[in-house]
């Protein structure tokens, strides 16, 4: 006796139509107790952070959809039934994702996760015994979600400063702040350069910022950043008497990000910013970086097309052998479930220090 999990598709965008069948191959007429699917994706976070008297563990969890099917018996009894021997069975389900998902992710501080997994109890040896089958959904992450009132943390740029007060004023600016994946993005640069270092360069850098929140025993986050990818500019330019130095650099967006997700009260968000610094020539000052937010990502669908799921090979048993209960409990099958309760947390204030969008300056 086996049983298998199988799915429509690879892979599925946010808001298409999940459809597959668990397949059940059977030895000989079998007894169970019930036979049922569990459909769920969420993101939870968990770490831990050492204190003077004793550790603090810090969660989170976010569901963004969670539906139990039940395919053969009796939930509420688990009255034994028997399965005959017709080789295969099998039992179609299908669930439809909410068009708003984060990508698949994984680090340190938390994770995202969409699965498959099936239940059954069966009878072996004189007992029922539960078998697990599981099947991770593959979600696209090149659909950016964004939510108006985000509030995204401004890196500190202070430790840069070297006290050279109003000598060197730096300042970015980009035509525009969202882009596609494989698209290239163009920044200007403009630096009031009135101890006229000698700048040869600006460097340019992609950095993915991923910050996963927690709930208990209180909000806090957790931030990883990670260099995406660099560029420079050589081409700098210098506006004769002013000190000034203009210059306009180019950084293409790879193909394989995942795409920005901000979302307000969520236990994730991933954003991104790029990182532009001048480089002096003999580095004997160390200029401060310009931070500016970008959104990658492909914008959401507007229609989904719908892709009907036909089943190959045997039919399902009849009916009169058993008879498939839907599943209705409320406290487990809770269909599209989302937020989290943003009056039991503290605002984004407590925790960022300044608002996105706008022309990244830094004063020295």
């Amino acid at each position: 006796m086996s049983f298998s999990l199988k799915l429509n598709k690879d892979q599925y965008d946010p808001g298409e139509l999940v459809q597959g069948e668990l397949v059940v191959s059977l030895d000989k007429p079998r007894r169970f107790r019930v036979i049922y699917v569990e459909i769920n994706g969420f993101a939870e976070s968990n770490w831990k952070e050492r204190g003077v008297t004793h550790n603090e563990y810090f969660r989170g969890r976010q569901d963004y959809f969670h539906q139990i099917i039940c395919m053969a018996g009796d939930w509420n009894k688990r009255s034994p039934f028997e399965l005959p021997f017709t080789a295969k069975h099998r039992f179609q389900f299908q669930l439809q994702l909410p068009p708003t998902l984060p990508p698949r992710i994984s680090t340190d501080y938390g994770r995202v996760r969409f699965r498959v997994r099936a239940f059954m109890h069966v009878e072996r040896t004189g007992q029922f015994v539960e078998d697990i089958e599981k099947k991770n959904i593959h979600v696209s992450s090149h659909w950016r979600a964004i939510e108006p009132g985000f509030v995204r943390e401004v890196p500190d740029a202070s430790e840069f400063n070297r006290g050279l007060g109003d000598q060197v004023k730096v300042y970015a600016d980009m035509p525009r702040r969202e882009y596609g994946l494989g698209e290239e993005a163009v920044i200007h640069v403009r630096i009031e350069n009135k101890r006229l270092l000698p700048i040869n360069k600006i460097k340019f850098q992609l950095r993915q910022i991923v910050t996963f929140y927690s709930a208990t025993p209180r909000r806090a986050a957790k931030t990883v950043i990670n260099d995406v990818k660099e560029s420079s500019c050589k081409g700098i330019k210098w506006e004769d008497g002013a000190g000034v130095l203009t210059a306009t650099g180019t950084l293409k967006i790879p193909d394989y990000v995942i795409a920005s997700y901000e979302r307000c009260n969520d236990v994730i968000s991933i954003s991104y910013d790029i990182k532009i610094r001048p480089k002096v020539r003999d580095d004997s000052e160390k200029l401060p970086p310009i931070f500016v937010h970008v959104i990658l990502g492909h914008p959401p669908k507007t229609e989904i097309p719908f892709t009907p799921f036909v089943a190959q090979g045997y039919p399902h048993p009849s009916p009169s052998t058993y008879q498939p209960t839907p599943y209705t409990n409320a406290q487990a099958s809770q269909g599209n479930s989302n937020a989290m309760d943003p009056n039991a947390l503290p605002s984004y204030e407590d925790l960022m220090r300044g608002q996105a969008g706008g022309i990244g300056t830094t004063k020295m």
